[in-house]
């Protein structure tokens, strides 16, 4: 149950720095 929490807080936090960086390109064109 931890490790399945684990996984899915990492997989949230991969998510927001994918969005992070398209918003970033995007501003940058």
């Amino acid at each position: 149950m931890c490790g399945r929490f684990k996984r899915s807080q990492n997989i949230a936090l991969l998510t927001t720095q994918h969005i992070s960086s398209v918003f970033q390109q995007r501003t940058f064109i």
